[in-house]
C-alpha cells in the first residue's frame, strides 16, 4: 500500500568522500550519526530553456543540477566537523576553523516516516557551507539552540546519480546504512545520437566517451565532431 502523506524526520547519517577516482568513483569515510534532526528542506535545481521556431515552443529542454537546501540539527556532531568541515582540534582541545581548509564532499541518508511505511532518502553527492553561531539569553523556559547546515546536492561524477529511495518494504531499505551508501542494483547502456540536430547535448543529458568512460556532456550546443550518447537503464 502506497504512502498517502509522509512526516518526521529521523536517522539521518552521512558518509565523508575521501577522495574521487579519476572515472569519478568515490572513496568513503566513517559514517557519522547526526542525531536530532529537527526539519530538512532541498528544493530542486536546474533550468527549463525553451527553443522557439514556427511561432511556438519547438523544443523544451531541462537540466538536472541537483538540489540545495538544509538540515536542522539540535547541534552539529563534532566527527561532523572535524571529518567534514575540516576543523582541527589543537593540543589544548579547542577546535580550530581555518580559512583554507575546504570542507569534504559527502553522501547522505535520513528517513521519513509514513501513514503505510517509513521512506529513506540517500543523496550521494553533497557539500555543506560553515553551520552558523547563535544563541539567546534564557527567560523563564529554556528554548534549546538549533543549528542549520546548508547544503548542495550534486550528481555523482561517475554515473550522475543525485538521489535514491526506498519504501519499507522495499529489499533495498534493509541496506541503506552500511559501511558506504547503497548502490543501486541497476546497469547502463549507452546509444550514440543519430542526429543531434539543434539540440543542447547538456540540457539532454546525453553523454560523451572519455577514454573508456561515458561522461556527461558540458556542451550548450551540439559540436559535429563529437558523438553523443543516450544512456537508458536495463
Amino acid at each position: 500500500m502506497a504512502n498517502k502523506i509522509t512526516y518526521g524526520l529521523s536517522n539521518a547519517h552521512v558518509w565523508p568522500i575521501l577522495s574521487t577516482s579519476a572515472a569519478g568513483v568515490p572513496t568513503y569515510g566513517n559514517v557519522i550519526n547526526l542525531p536530532g534532526s529537527t526539519a530538512l528542506t532541498l528544493d530542486a535545481e536546474g533550468s527549463s530553456d525553451p527553443f522557439y521556431a514556427d511561432d511556438v515552443v519547438y523544443y523544451q529542454g531541462t537540466a538536472n543540477n541537483g538540489y540545495t537546501g538544509s538540515i536542522t540539527l539540535a547541534d552539529v556532531p563534532l566527527a561532523f566537523l572535524t571529518d567534514i568541515m575540516g576543523e582541527v582540534r589543537d593540543s589544548n582541545g579547542a577546535l580550530i576553523e581555518n580559512s583554507d581548509v575546504q570542507p569534504k564532499e559527502f553522501a547522505i541518508a535520513f528517513e521519513f516516516k509514513g501513514d503505510a511505511s517509513k521512506r529513506r532518502f540517500l543523496f550521494y553527492r553533497c557539500k555543506a557551507t560553515r553551520p552558523s553561531v547563535a544563541s539567546a539569553t534564557k527567560e523563564d523556559s529554556i528554548t534549546p539552540n538549533t543549528s542549520e547546515l546548508s547544503f548542495s546536492a550534486m550528481p555523482r561524477l561517475d554515473n550522475s546519480n543525485v538521489k535514491a529511495k526506498a519504501e519499507e518494504t522495499d529489499t533495498a531499505y534493509a541496506e541503506w546504512y552500511g559501511s558506504a551508501p547503497y548502490e543501486p542494483n541497476v546497469s547502463y547502456s549507452y546509444v550514440a545520437v543519430e542526429d543531434p540536430g539543434e539540440a543542447s547535448p547538456i540540457l539532454e543529458g546525453w553523454y560523451e566517451l572519455s577514454g573508456t568512460t561515458y561522461v556527461l556532456s558540458e556542451d550548450a550546443e551540439v559540436d559535429e565532431t563529437k558523438t553523443y550518447y543516450k544512456r537508458t537503464a536495463g
